[in-house]
């Protein structure tokens, strides 16, 4: 037994240069090795190691995981026997000995076939060819070429050998010279058919010339040539006929007659060849009893399975080969080949066959790809037209609309609807009537037939059968462009009834009748329903050009929305400008981070000095006590998270001044409600303070003059009761019991005056009063009783909800306003008739409503709009200053209400007021 050469080393990191399959001793220890690999995935594994393809071997492996599916079992490539026109050898290459043959393998050897199992190879075939069987097996040809090389028999029989590296060992073939056939004579048209081959300038002109060729090459009668569609149906695109066989040319043959496996076969080993259908199956000896079958893939002597056989059979032929287009690894289709009468083929013409297939192969995809660049330029004029409308400053709509024309062209459409934000046109206009309707998050689609999630109105829809449909954004529904094309009525002629007609495989095996064979008639369907179909080109097209369409539509919207930015920006940098007020933010721990350029009223404070401060830091309260800021409450609202408005507070800036201000903030969040800062406006309000106060005293005093005579009388009122009882006592002063009721009348008389004189004091105080949380219904009543001393011939009615609500107001001003709101209504009916205060609270809103109703004779309506503006009145003159009810509008305000007037002539005058409650619990009545 023949040792195998000491291997050379193989890299730590993987295989850096190829290695023949039979040194696998170097997985092994050295010398003889009791290590027998019995199994597929032993093999698999070897393969992985020693092939340096790794794609050889992936595809292997993925083909034996298709070909090992229980389904189309009879189509699998171990069929355990062969065809008898060759032999058949197993051979280990670890032992060197024959593991397996085919029965007539004694004609090679010179004796019985079973005594070759467990020989030298060198038993059967002579020393030289043995040795160049072994040489061969080392080619890496994936899938292995058809190249035969000449071999001698120890019968002293010559033949032609194909050797080939299979799972189980070392395959080799021999064919033995065949007495009758077409043999390596007829090869003399091949080097001319290239030729014509590499000049073609279409695929029909090329197919055409491979059918001529190849029934030039192999002397079979008919040759026609399948190219597969998507759904693996086949059409005979060319022909050539030499006989009586019937024409199929523009026919078509269901994908049910090549099953998956069987196109898998054809990926693997593109040449098959039946040279007499019926011929008698040759067995292999020495598969083990339950061992695994011997894999066929790569043999080109493999049996057919009956399935293959009845078909055949149907066709009327008696012998076949089978040549497969690979187009870039892909089956573009096949050369089918058919002859009347058995006809053998040597294997240089079998070789002939496969190297032409894949000249074949390579022109027909130098003309798809001189088609693809054809189609890619015309895509790219259009992206051309486009880009050139666009360059004008033309909108989207305006440049789609302008070029829809050659887009309907470049997918031979007949129509189109371009949709940008959810308005639709055609070339000609809006569309009229109804919209096109898409479903939602639709994606892009070309198809002959139009699906149901596109609703198209019944007045467009037999333009739009079939459609390319390219959505331009994520809003499918609202941009998108579609084109459509009309139905066209096919006729297509099946040689039997396509796959989908045909009723279920009930038994898949060998031996039932087999409901898939066609009956080979012709059988004619009326397609209706659809449109020319589209190509795979226009598929490509109408990718690029929905890419290129949905990136312009988004710059041009990124564009315009930078625009718009920068325009918001600009308007509102010329309204802050335009406005009193200056703006500032702040980060989220309350930090100075920015500040408007121009600080108005500020003197010439700079942003730069308030910057990187912290905002409450620079707020505090007045010099005096009475004018104490809101800054609480803005921090408070800045630690919470809470806008704030018209917050008064005073800036002050050490060795630059001090400004009042009033401040409006509102927090800056995040997506997820987090506090990023705070942003808002800042207004200086020193003066209009200032004038306010200078109101509130002018007010008061006006109202003071106006109180005096009221409170005269009460003050002759107490006073006469003291001046009677001191006088009648000093007359009666032995009357000790009379003389101590005139006391305790003079005491009692003597408390009331220093009441009064407090509540006048009160009244009068020329600062502001601190604003606190009050009970509004007994300071209101108390309010009320002070207002009626001033006005003793008002009648007053109240009816004041009793509630604990408390609003944040100042008892002294509330006084003022009452005072003021009822001197109008006693002045109004002339100290005739009633005025009603009452208080309402509203819970739902967290409000109390405060009411003040006089029956005077009311006012019109531009009295009404008039009402509250300071210095304006409907007194004579010398009665009034028109300051009043601005007075009480500025307090109401300042308390974070607000106040209103209902009135029409003769139906008296109704002032409301509105307070917002300071805690929501407070507002149940008592």
């Amino acid at each position: 037994m023949r040792r195998l050469a000491r291997p050379r080393p193989i890299s730590p990191h993987g295989l850096q240069f190829p290695l023949p399959f039979c040194l696998l001793p170097l997985l092994l220890p050295w010398g003889k090795s009791s290590f027998w690999l019995k199994n597929r995935r032993e093999w698999r594994l070897l393969m992985e190691v020693c092939v340096p393809s790794r794609e050889r071997v992936t595809r292997r492996e993925r083909l034996v995981d298709v070909l090992l599916s229980r389904c189309d079992r009879d189509l699998l490539p171990l069929p355990g026997t062969i065809q008898p026109h060759g032999h058949l050898l197993v051979v280990d290459p670890l032992e060197d000995v024959v593991v397996r043959a085919s029965a007539a393998i004694g004609l090679v050897a010179g004796g019985p076939g079973r005594t070759v199992l467990g020989a030298s190879l060198d038993t059967v075939l002579d020393d030289a060819s043995a040795a160049r069987c072994r040489a061969h097996a080392q080619r890496p040809d994936s899938p292995p070429l058809i190249d035969p090389f000449a071999v001698r028999g120890r019968s002293g029989q010559s033949f032609e050998a194909l050797v080939h590296l299979g799972d189980q060992g070392l395959v080799i073939e021999l064919w033995p010279t065949p007495a009758w056939g077409r043999g390596e004579g007829g090869l003399g048209p091949l080097p001319s058919a290239i030729g014509h081959a590499a000049r073609a300038d279409s695929i029909e002109a090329l197919c055409a010339r491979a059918a001529d060729t190849l029934a030039d090459l192999t002397g079979y009668e008919r040759v026609t040539v399948h190219r597969f569609t998507e759904t693996w149906d086949s059409e005979v695109v060319a022909e050539a006929r030499r006989g009586s066989l019937p024409s199929y040319l523009g026919q078509r043959f269901p994908s049910g007659n090549l099953k998956p496996s069987a196109r898998a076969l054809f990926t693997c080993n593109p040449v098959r060849l039946v040279p007499d259908v019926a011929y008698r199956p040759v067995d292999v000896l020495g598969s083990p009893p339950g061992g695994p079958a011997l894999d066929m893939t790569y043999c080109t002597l493999r049996g057919i399975s009956a399935r293959q056989r009845r078909y055949l059979d149907a066709l009327d032929v008696r012998a076949a080969l089978s040549v497969a287009l690979m187009v870039e690894g892909s089956l573009w289709g096949l050369i089918a080949c058919h002859h009347a009468q058995p006809l053998s083929l040597s294997l240089a013409v079998l070789g002939a066959c496969q190297v032409f297939a894949e000249t074949v192969a390579q022109q027909i995809f130098r003309l798809e790809n001189r088609s693809r660049a054809r189609a890619r330029a015309r895509v790219a004029a259009v992206v051309e037209a486009v880009s050139g409308q666009l360059a004008q400053r033309a909108g989207m709509a305006e440049a789609l609309t302008r070029v829809l024309g050659e887009i309907e062209g470049l997918f031979q459409a007949n129509a189109a609807v371009v949709a940008l934000d959810g308005r639709q046109g055609t070339v000609s206009g809006p569309l009229d009537g109804a919209p096109v309707e898409v479903g939602p998050g639709q994606k892009l689609l070309v198809s002959d037939q139009r699906p149901a999630s596109l609703r198209i109105p019944d007045p467009l829809a037999a333009d739009y059968t079939g459609i390319v449909f390219l959505p331009l954004s994520e809003d499918a529904d609202k941009d998108f462009l579609l084109l459509g094309r009309p139905e066209t009525v096919r006729i297509l002629d099946w040689v039997g009834h396509p796959q989908d007609q045909a009723p279920p495989v009930a038994d898949d095996s060998p031996d039932s009748d087999d409901p898939l064979l066609p009956a080979f008639g012709v059988w004619h369907q009326e397609v209706r329903g659809r449109s020319l179909s589209f190509s795979p080109l226009d598929r490509e097209a109408a990718e690029t050009l929905q890419l290129f369409l949905a990136e312009r539509l988004g710059e041009l919207r990124r564009r315009q929305a930078v625009d718009a930015l920068e325009e918001s920006r600009q308007r509102l940098r010329h309204l802050a400008e335009c406005s009193s007020d200056w703006f500032w933010e702040t980060d989220p721990h309350g930090t100075v981070t920015s500040v408007s350029e121009l600080l108005k009223g500020l003197g010439d404070l700079r942003a730069e000095e308030l910057i990187g401060q912290r905002f409450t830091e620079l707020l505090g309260s007045g010099d005096d006590a009475g004018d104490e800021s809101e800054v609480g409450d803005i921090d408070v609202a800045l630690s919470q998270g809470h806008a704030f408005h018209g917050l008064t507070a005073l800036l002050q800036i050490p060795g630059r001044g001090q400004w009042w201000v009033r401040l409006s903030g509102v927090p800056v969040l995040d997506a997820s409600g987090a506090v990023l800062g705070f942003r808002g406006t800042g207004t200086n309000v020193t003066q209009l303070k200032a004038l306010q106060e200078e109101r509130l005293r002018a007010q008061r005093l006006e109202a003071l003059g106006r109180m005096a005579s009221g409170i005269a009388h009460e003050i002759n009122n107490v006073l006469q009761p003291m001046l009677t009882m001191s006088y009648y006592a000093g007359k009666r002063i032995d009357d000790t019991a009379f003389v101590q009721s005139a006391l305790a009348d003079i005491e009692e008389s003597g408390l009331r005056a220093r009441e009064i004189v407090r509540a006048i004091l009160a009244f009068a105080r020329q600062t502001p009063s601190r604003r606190q949380p009050i009970d509004i219904a007994r300071e209101l009543g108390k309010a009320v009783e002070f207002a009626r001393k001033g006005m003793p011939h008002l009648r007053v009615v109240t009816d004041i909800e009793p509630t604990q609500a408390q609003v944040l107001a100042n008892v002294t001003e509330l006084s003022q306003v009452m005072f003021n709101l009822l001197a109008n209504a006693n002045d109004a009916m002339e100290s005739r008739g009633r005025a009603t205060v009452a208080l309402r609270t509203q819970a739902e809103v967290r409000r109390v409503r405060i009411t003040v109703r006089d029956e005077g004779p009311g006012m019109d309506l531009d009295t009404r709009n008039r009402i509250f503006d300071p210095f304006f009145t409907t007194k004579p003159e010398g009665r009034g200053t028109g300051m009043g009810l601005a007075v009480v509008h500025g307090l109401v305000e300042a308390w974070g209400g607000t106040i209103g007037v209902e009135s029409a002539p003769g139906l008296g005058t109704t002032f409301w007021i509105s307070l917002p409650v300071t805690n929501a619990q407070q507002t149940e009545p008592r």
